[in-house]
């Protein structure tokens, strides 16, 4: 009863709370910078969210915490997809801006009146800052959640060869992470299907557990028959599930709170897991440093100079170590395609196709050919593991619900064999 109170309490003081900012603020909302409307804004949604969560607990058990694990992590993997599709229309708009020679700080306000609280006040912030004269670069730097991760790798490239507009031009009519989007929805769809049938699984063992293998073993000791050895299997595999049903839920929610830690630090860009990123989107990098080096191609620039820019501003910190290990090579007068090729930003069989555009005079052409494909490549191998790692699952989830009817059925025919004889 205790505990009913206290959730109550909190949903009065959380929507409270969300009411008077709500009267206090009006329609036209808070300024970029209040931090006292951020500070009370978080306290009310916690206190809200503080309150269902234990709420959903008290309704359905421990089935309630791993829907509200999946719910969470839902949630930020949407708000996740929000926050890239306004950085991508942002950097879109900068560059129309800049392309028109028009005033980037009012066009970005005309954005910002479009979008919702929690995602307008980083837009708004950066559009601040540069009506107020900050340097672009710098206002990129401290606004980070308002535009893409790479945009300011982008600008500063653009800016080494005198044209910033240009490394947002590059950068903003690519979309790099459309298919690899697409793709690991897939893949959270399926992963939460999984977790779902294994759960309903589990909750089948468990009933078994409790109701059926009990009557079972009355039922062949009453008999004096001997249970197939498909039954007496299964009867083990409940008992052990019994007995480390405590562990197996503990490592279930164990799994689900990482994963909900990850989508916490992918949707603040914390670089914690870069050297993942880096592993898991290689070829993502790749193709976006190729565009950016061939930026200094197509303007006459050495490769080197445009490396050096690239590896100061890179968003990835992993990626930015290799890029400064290419710079370093071509520094010691190694070939851009070998010293890229040895810091693992080429592919070898790509380094003779960069080697012949060169001669022709088309190497620009070239690397944003061969970006395009690593990039297409990735996202095929990512799609192809998806399709062949799932059915195998569902194969393995089936060839378990089958051995469980078995196991039922088989009892059932043995004691009518018996009753007859």
């Amino acid at each position: 009863m205790f505990a009913i109170h206290m959730i109550l309490t909190l949903l009065i003081l959380g929507f409270g709370l969300r009411m008077a900012l709500q009267l206090t603020y009006g329609a036209r909302g808070p300024q970029p910078h209040d931090i006292i409307y951020r500070i009370l804004a978080f306290s009310s949604w916690a206190l809200i969210y503080g309150a269902v969560g234990p709420l959903l607990i008290l309704i359905s058990g421990w089935f309630g915490i791993i829907l509200l694990a999946l719910v969470v992590i839902a949630g930020f993997e949407m708000l996740a997809a929000t926050l890239a599709s306004v950085r991508q229309t942002n950097l879109k708009m900068l560059d129309l801006a800049m392309e028109r020679d028009l005033p980037i700080g009012p066009a970005l306000l005309k954005l910002v009146s479009k979008y919702n609280r929690p995602i307008r006040r980083s837009t708004g912030k950066l559009a601040d800052e540069i009506q107020r004269g900050v340097p672009l670069l710098t206002a990129f730097k401290e606004n980070r959640q308002a535009i893409p991760g790479n945009a300011i790798a982008y600008l500063a490239a653009g800016e080494a060869l005198g044209i910033p507009a240009l490394g947002l031009h590059e950068v903003a009519n690519v979309d790099t992470k459309k298919n690899d989007q697409t793709i690991w929805r897939m893949l959270l769809d399926r992963i939460f299907y999984l977790l779902l049938i294994s759960f309903v699984m589990g909750s089948v063992l468990m009933f078994m557990m409790v109701w059926i293998v009990p009557s079972f073993e009355k039922i062949f000791a009453e008999f004096d028959i001997e249970a197939p050895k498909t039954t007496t299997t299964l009867i083990a595999a409940t008992y052990l599930f019994y007995n480390f049903f405590g562990i197996i839920l503990l490592l279930v929610i164990l799994a689900l709170l990482i994963l909900l830690i990850c989508f916490i630090l992918r949707f603040f860009k914390m670089p914690v897991f870069s050297w993942l990123t880096s592993c898991l989107y290689r070829s993502q990098h790749r193709g976006l440093v190729l565009r950016a080096l061939a930026l200094a191609a197509e303007h006459g620039r050495p490769m080197v100079d445009m490396a050096v820019q690239l590896s100061n501003h890179y968003s990835n910190p992993s990626i930015a170590r290799r890029i400064r290990m290419a710079a370093d090579r071509m520094t010691g007068g190694v070939p851009w395609q070998d010293a890229l090729v040895q810091s693992g930003l080429l592919g070898r069989g790509d380094r003779g196709v960069l080697r012949s555009a060169q001669q022709a005079g088309n190497v620009a052409w070239a690397m944003r050919t061969v970006a395009d494909r690593q990039e297409e490549r990735a996202s095929l191998r990512l799609f192809a593991i998806l399709q062949f790692v799932y059915p195998i699952c569902l194969l393995l989830i089936a060839a378990v619900v089958g051995f469980i009817v078995v196991s039922l059925f088989m009892p059932l025919a043995v004691i009518i064999q018996t009753m007859a004889a």
